[in-house]
């Protein structure tokens, strides 16, 4: 899937999309979000067009999904207060509205989502108390529920989220280390290759581990910058070379029977997978994973 800026020419389609997330939210508890309303009008989706803020999610060539996104300092008004709770990070940040996809591909809210993020690394988003799934979705994101802010339009109360990267994310901060190293030694830990892990990570300090685990981040960000070619081609390849070198130099020595496990465990979903496509995009992970099973063979 690619983000592009929406053009006039899209507004028909986006309009089918925005009915069809319409009946959807009706058919999953959420009537009262978009349907009254009949939100949004078709001429603030000419407005964010001609102001440079609308997106679309293509698959195929095709529009499965549209978005709103703007990024600054203090962007969007309605945030300026907030009540049952703060804001995290007072820095300028990103804010996605209208987030809608037609139902024929999964996974678009979520690309929609981490292209925002690779634009800005904090990101700022309000629902309906009734959207369970776009709650959901955001919680799996890593999202905090920080309050309830209010819409200037009808004055409804809205659920605000918020995410703030750092420079090394959520995989590189010491808990999540923690909880991949327990997740590694309940695996493995009977195994000549954990041991060395043990011998070789002893004694580094909190901020080792976190230089080591970006430098690792940046392998799969070079990862997603060809994740639209051939997994096995000699560029992939040499990725996994690299990626293979590195954990052996660093963790354990990586084998190849070793690799292809960490490739199933790279594109197995949850966090792990979630992390690598903040860093490279939406289906880097499961690129590393293929080029990784082709290097195997």
């Amino acid at each position: 899937m690619e983000i592009r800026k929406s053009t006039e020419a899209d507004v028909s389609r986006m309009m089918e999309i925005f009915a069809h997330a319409r009946q959807f939210m009706a058919e999953h508890g959420n009537p009262s979000q978009w349907g009254p309303r009949n939100w949004p009008p078709e001429s603030l989706i000419r407005q964010d067009i001609a102001e440079g803020n609308s997106y679309v999610c293509i698959d195929e060539g095709r529009i499965v999904g549209t978005f709103f996104f703007i990024f600054g300092k203090n962007v969007e008004p309605t945030y300026a207060t907030i009540t049952g709770g703060t804001w995290l990070d007072d820095s300028p940040y990103g804010v996605i509205h209208r987030i809608a996809c037609d139902g024929t591909k999964k996974g678009v809210g979520k690309c929609c989502i981490c292209w925002a993020l690779q634009q800005c690394p904090h990101l700022r988003v309000d629902t309906h108390e009734d959207n369970k799934v776009v709650q959901n979705l955001l919680k799996k994101l890593g999202f905090v529920h920080c309050g309830t802010i209010y819409l200037e339009e009808d004055h409804a109360p809205r659920l605000a989220f918020e995410l703030t990267l750092s420079d090394n994310d959520a995989m590189l901060d010491t808990k999540k280390m923690d909880e991949y190293s327990a997740q590694a030694k309940a695996s493995w830990c009977n195994t000549e290759a954990y041991r060395e892990y043990e011998r070789k990570s002893e004694g580094r300090s909190d901020e080792e581990n976190r230089l080591l685990s970006g430098q690792m981040m940046d392998i799969f960000a070079e990862f997603g910058r060809i994740r639209g070619s051939d997994p096995a081609s000699d560029a992939a390849q040499a990725l996994v070379k690299k990626l293979q070198g590195f954990i052996s130099e660093h963790y354990y020595t990586c084998t190849k029977d070793i690799l292809r496990g960490l490739g199933q465990m790279y594109a197995g979903g949850g966090d792990m997978t979630a992390n690598i496509d903040r860093f490279g995009g939406v289906g880097t992970a499961a690129f590393a994973a293929e080029a990784i099973r082709f290097y195997c063979i």
